[in-house]
C-alpha cells in the first residue's frame, strides 16, 4: 500500500480596501417562503402568491415579488410571471437571503487553485479621517496609493462566493468600484497543507491573517493520490523503478542503508514537486516508501545480509535452518538462495581478523552441532 503524501505551500494573499456593494446574509421571514413556492411550481404571479401564502392579499404579494426582484432573486417575465434567478436558486438551496450593502471593505484575496473560493476573508473597513491622513504626512509615511483592481479580482463581480474565514460565510459581489487601495500585509502568512491517502484527501489552511490566528479545514479538493504519487516519483526521478503491480520501489542492494535493509522502507525526498493543474508545492519527504530488490542478485545479497544479522548465537544446525528461512521470507517466490553454514563461515573468514559472527558459525561447524 502506498504511504501517505503530505504537501504544503504558502498561499499568495493580498489584502485590498475596496468600495463595493456586497450581498450579505440576513434573517428574512417572507422572501424564503416566496422563493420556495416559485421553486416548487416553476414560476408564480401576484395572484397565485396571494392565494397560496397571503390569504388573497394581492397588493402585498405584488410588493413581495418586486422586493425579491430588487434583490436579484426573481426576474419578471411577460405575463407578470416571476421566475428564479441563479441567486434565487442558490438562496433556495442555502436558505440564505443576501441583502446588498454598500460600503468600504477589506478583501483578503488568494487565487490558489486548491481553494474553493479566492475570498479568504471580508470585513468592513473604516476609512481614515482627514486628521489621520495629516498625521500620516507628518510621520513622513508614504501617501495612500489607489490602483486599478486586477482583472482577477474584478472577475468576482456578480458572483456568490463562500468566504473561508469571518462572520460572512457567503457573499455576493454585486458591484466593485474599479479603484482600490492596497492593504497592509503585516504578519500575514498562511500555509495550505494537504494530506492524501489512497482513500481520501484532507486540506487545511493555518497561520496568521493579519493579527488573526487561522486554522481552517477545507472541503476535500479534487486532488487524487494516484496523480500526486506519479508526479512525486517523476520529480524524484524514480518513476521507472516503481513496481505498479506490487507497489514497491525497486532498488539495488548496494544503494540501501542498514536501516532500509532491516525494515524495507525508505524516506524519499522530493524537491519542489509540481502536480498537474494544481501547480508547485514545497519540497517534501514521502515517508516509508516500501522497497524490494531490483534483481535476483540484489535479492540474494539482501537475504545473505539478513542471515548474517541473525547470527547472534552459536549457529547450530536447527538455528541456522530457522535463520535462513526467516532471511528469505520477505522476498516471496522464488526465494533467493542463501549460503550454507560452511559457505557463510568461509566467506566471513577472509584475510582480516574474524569477528564473533564467524566464530559462532565455525564453532558449530567444527563441533558438528
Amino acid at each position: 500500500m502506498k504511504p501517505m503524501i503530505k504537501l504544503s505551500r504558502l498561499l499568495p494573499v493580498v489584502p485590498w480596501h475596496i468600495v463595493a456593494k456586497v450581498g450579505l446574509a440576513a434573517e428574512r421571514e417572507w422572501e424564503p417562503a416566496v422563493l420556495r413556492l416559485v421553486s416548487d411550481e416553476g414560476y408564480t404571479t401576484a395572484t397565485r402568491l396571494a392565494e397560496h401564502l397571503l390569504s388573497g392579499r394581492k397588493p402585498v404579494a405584488e410588493r413581495l415579488l418586486r422586493a425579491c426582484a430588487g434583490l436579484g432573486l426573481l426576474i419578471e417575465r411577460p405575463g407578470y410571471r416571476y421566475e428564479l434567478t441563479e441567486s434565487g436558486r442558490s438562496s433556495v438551496q442555502t436558505g440564505e437571503i443576501l441583502i446588498p450593502e454598500s460600503g468600504t471593505w477589506t478583501l483578503w484575496f488568494s487565487p490558489d487553485r486548491l481553494l474553493a473560493s479566492p475570498v479568504l476573508a471580508l470585513e468592513p473597513y473604516q476609512e481614515p479621517t482627514t486628521f489621520d491622513d495629516q498625521q500620516r504626512s507628518k510621520r513622513n509615511e508614504a501617501p495612500r496609493k489607489f490602483v486599478r483592481l486586477s482583472d482577477e479580482i474584478r472577475a468576482i463581480e456578480g458572483q456568490t462566493l463562500s468566504v473561508l474565514h469571518g462572520k460572512y460565510p457567503r457573499v455576493r459581489f454585486d458591484e466593485l468600484k474599479p479603484q482600490a487601495e492596497f492593504g497592509v500585509v503585516g504578519d500575514t502568512r498562511l500555509t495550505m497543507a494537504v494530506e492524501m491517502t489512497q482513500d481520501r484527501t484532507a486540506a487545511a489552511v493555518h497561520g496568521k491573517l493579519g493579527k488573526q490566528e487561522i486554522n481552517l479545514h477545507l472541503a476535500e479538493p479534487g486532488l487524487h493520490h494516484e496523480e500526486a504519487w506519479s508526479a512525486l516519483l517523476t520529480s524524484a526521478d524514480i518513476l521507472d523503478r516503481w513496481d505498479v503491480e506490487r507497489e514497491v520501489l525497486r532498488v539495488s542492494f548496494d544503494e540501501t542503508t542498514i536501516a532500509e535493509r532491516a525494515n524495507f522502507r525508505r524516506d524519499v525526498a522530493v524537491k519542489r514537486p509540481s502536480i498537474g493543474a494544481w501547480g508547485a508545492f514545497d519540497s517534501t519527504v514521502i515517508q516509508g516508501v516500501p522497497l524490494a530488490p531490483r534483481t535476483s542478485a540484489d535479492a540474494a545479497a539482501w537475504a545473505r545480509w539478513r542471515l548474517v544479522q541473525a547470527v547472534q548465537d552459536t549457529a547450530t544446525s536447527d538455528r541456522f535452518t530457522t535463520w535462513a528461512q526467516k532471511a528469505v521470507e520477505p522476498f516471496g517466490t522464488p526465494a533467493p538462495i542463501t549460503p550454507t553454514r560452511a559457505e557463510l563461515a568461509a566467506q566471513l573468514r577472509g584475510d582480516a581478523r574474524p569477528d564473533p559472527i564467524y566464530w559462532r558459525l565455525q564453532a558449530a561447524e567444527d563441533w558438528n552441532l
